[in-house]
């Protein structure tokens, strides 16, 4: 199979065109996505001013009931399952208490 040689002024010519098709959608989806961003700011701005909390909500997690658990002989996921967190802040409140 022979291959061609394809010359950099036909390589630069392909790549112009390609980017005259493409640069008005990509001011398009600039746009776009501006758009987006300001919805859900002025979104997440009214829901603050009505009062709501917005994140993740607040687990609290007592350290000695974690020794307990751990003295029991049972496990970080179980421990965790029955506390209602997560895994590694579990793993945080232990290493505080410690």
């Amino acid at each position: 199979m022979l291959k061609r040689k394809v010359s950099s002024t036909f390589k630069r010519k392909i790549t112009l065109e390609i980017q005259e098709r493409i640069y008005p959608l990509c001011i398009n989806c600039g746009f776009e996505r501006e758009l987006i961003r300001d919805r859900v700011r002025s979104g997440l701005a009214a829901a603050r001013a009505r009062g709501r909390r917005l994140g993740r909500p607040r687990v609290s997690v007592d350290g000695l009931r974690i020794a307990e658990l751990r003295a029991q002989g049972r496990g970080w996921k179980a421990i965790a399952a029955e506390l209602g967190a997560g895994v590694e802040m579990i793993l945080r409140v232990a290493r505080q208490s410690d």
